[in-house]
């Protein structure tokens, strides 16, 4: 299993697959931290790695940063 953080993205346009249904939203942590303890965020390896990049490598505290 793999974990990967993608920094410093410019927006571009999809080409998925026929069968792919993807819909990205950008989430601060107060959302995502909210969402986890209400129990709406359950999979497991979505938090751990939601968490230890909060713990290990976010540059602050900033509740409005966009995930």
């Amino acid at each position: 299993m793999f974990i990967l953080l993608a920094e410093d993205l410019t927006a571009g346009v999809a080409e998925p697959e026929d069968d792919e249904k993807i819909v990205s939203r950008a989430y601060n942590r107060k959302q995502l931290e909210e969402m986890i303890r209400r129990g709406k965020l359950r999979d497991a390896k979505s938090i751990a790695g939601i968490l230890y990049y909060f713990r290990f490598l976010s540059s602050g505290n900033d509740s409005t940063e966009a995930v």
